[in-house]
């Protein structure tokens, strides 16, 4: 139980990574998303950087998880916008497609 507990403050580490990419499998993105855009960059820049992206944001949520109450709400917030607008996106295409 006491090496549990001396791991579970890491996992917070990977929950960003966990959260958004748990909810991009059921609401998956199409490739052709972005294609009228000229300055989009290919997929493959998007699957090299987000994960360091999110890892990293994980990686400064541990280093300030024992700071104050705000800061963390902050974190749970930022993680909850980045896992959510996948849905959002999704809905919206849904509306859209079904109105027009």
């Amino acid at each position: 139980m006491s090496k549990l507990k001396k791991i579970l403050p890491y996992s917070i580490i990977f929950l960003p990574l966990l959260s958004v990419y748990t909810i991009s499998i059921f609401y998956p993105i199409d490739n052709s998303v972005g294609k009228e855009v000229s300055f989009r960059p290919p997929g493959y820049v998007f699957a090299i950087v987000w994960p360091f992206l999110l890892i990293f944001l994980g990686i400064s949520w541990f280093k300030r998880i024992n700071s104050n109450i705000k800061i963390n709400l902050i974190y749970i917030g930022l993680v909850i916008l980045l896992s959510i607008w996948g849905i959002l996106y999704n809905i919206n295409f849904m509306i859209i497609f079904f109105c027009s």
